[in-house]
C-alpha cells in the first residue's frame, strides 16, 4: 500500500507508550466490551428492581496536557516538535495572534493532534475567549487516553431512564466549581484523581442528588443526614 506523504515524513523511532487511541479497532474494542458490561449492569438492575446511580468521572481538563506524542509510539512527523516549540517561544513573548497562526497551520498539517489542540486551548483562555470546548477535544484525543472520553460518557447518559437508573455527572459539577467553568488542579491531583476537596464535592453531590431525586426516600438515611451540613 502506498504511505502518504505525512506517513513518509515519520520517525521511524516507535518505542513508548502504546497510543491506542490511534488504533480505531482497538478502541472500538474497548467501547464495545464497556458498553456490554454496563449494560449488563442495568439489566440486572432493572431486574431486581432495585436503584442504581452512574456517576460520571470528573477529570483535569484545563492543567492536565495530553500525553506527548514523543513518549508515544506513534512517531514524531518532521517539524512536529519544531512547530511546538516556536509556540512555546511565541507564548513566552505574548504574540498570542503568531502563536495562534502557527498552531492552526500545524493542526492542518498533522490533523486533530491532542497537543496542538490543547495548544488552542490555551490560547483561547489567555484571549479571554471560550476555551472549554478545545479542552474537551484535546481530552477526547489524546494518544493514551486515561481519563474518561465524552464517548464513555454520552453512553452512560444513554442509560438514565429516572426509574431504575440515574447518571449523575461528576465532571460538569467540577467545571460549576472551578475558575473559568474548567476543571483543574483546582480539584484534581492529576489527570483523573481528585484532591480531597475534590473527592468530598462528589461525595457531596452524590447524596444530594439522590435526595433530590428519591432515590432513597427516607430522610432519617444517616449517610443523608451527614452530608446535609
Amino acid at each position: 500500500l502506498s504511505q502518504s506523504p505525512l506517513q513518509n515524513k515519520q520517525s521511524t523511532s516507535r518505542t513508548g507508550f502504546p497510543a491506542y487511541s490511534a488504533n480505531r479497532l482497538f478502541v472500538n474494542l474497548k467501547m464495545s466490551i464497556f458498553k456490554t458490561n454496563i449494560k449488563k449492569i442495568v439489566e440486572e438492575t432493572q431486574n431486581k428492581n432495585t436503584s442504581l446511580l452512574l456517576v460520571i468521572p470528573a477529570s483535569n481538563l484545563a492543567d492536565w496536557p495530553p500525553v506527548k506524542r514523543e513518549v508515544t509510539n506513534l512517531g514524531l512527523p518532521k517539524g512536529y516538535k519544531q512547530a511546538q516549540q516556536e509556540v512555546t517561544n511565541l507564548i513566552e513573548q505574548n504574540k498570542l495572534q503568531e502563536a495562534n497562526q502557527v498552531v492552526e497551520n500545524s493542526r492542518a498539517l498533522y490533523g486533530d493532534d491532542a497537543s496542538f489542540i490543547y495548544l488552542k486551548a490555551e490560547l483561547a483562555q489567555m484571549a479571554s475567549l471560550d476555551s472549554k470546548d478545545l479542552y474537551i477535544k484535546a481530552k477526547d484525543a489524546d494518544p493514551v487516553p486515561w481519563r474518561v472520553t465524552t464517548a464513555h460518557a454520552n453512553f452512560l447518559k444513554s442509560r438514565q431512564d429516572q426509574k431504575t437508573v440515574w447518571v449523575l455527572d461528576a465532571q460538569e459539577i467540577f467545571n460549576q466549581n472551578s475558575p473559568g467553568g474548567i476543571s483543574g488542579f483546582n480539584l484534581s491531583l492529576d489527570g483523573s484523581h481528585p484532591t480531597k476537596e475534590g473527592a468530598y464535592l462528589i461525595a457531596k453531590s452524590i447524596v444530594k442528588f439522590i435526595q433530590d431525586q428519591q432515590i432513597i426516600k427516607s430522610a432519617n438515611n444517616p449517610i443523608i443526614q451527614y452530608y446535609q451540613y
